[in-house]
């Protein structure tokens, strides 16, 4: 079966999710998905954070709010210039626009598809 995708971009997950429910109804539609992107991976930390008592897993997660399963990527995290103020590199996090949606569908509805998206405020 020949398909084709979409991925949107959105900066609440109350608009991708309104759009999802429309394309939901959709003939053609294959597949549909929301999702948070980050620039770190892993979920946000589940336990709270004491810096005065040292009650924290890494200067990672102080500095950018995020705990990786890893310890290769706290590393890495931390040695990014958002977490230790050591370099003033780009501003490459990400801002705004980190909902996703993912749209699988038959190539004929491609067009329609992404108006819809567009005019509900869809970055493509």
């Amino acid at each position: 079966m020949d398909e084709k995708y979409i991925l949107a971009y959105f900066n609440t997950p109350e608009q991708a999710e309104n759009i999802r429910q429309q394309l939901a109804a959709q003939e053609g539609i294959i597949a549909l998905q929301v999702d948070r992107i980050g620039l770190y991976p892993g979920p946000e930390p589940e336990r709270p954070i004491n810096s005065i008592t040292g009650n924290f897993a890494s200067l990672a997660s102080l500095t950018t709010d995020a705990s990786p399963g890893q310890i290769d990527a706290n590393i890495m995290m931390a040695a990014h210039p958002s977490a230790s103020g050591m370099s003033d590199g780009d501003d490459d996090t990400i801002r705004g626009r980190d909902i996703l949606l993912t749209v699988v569908m038959r190539p004929e509805y491609y067009e329609s598809v992404r108006k819809m998206i567009r005019s509900a405020g869809g970055l493509i």
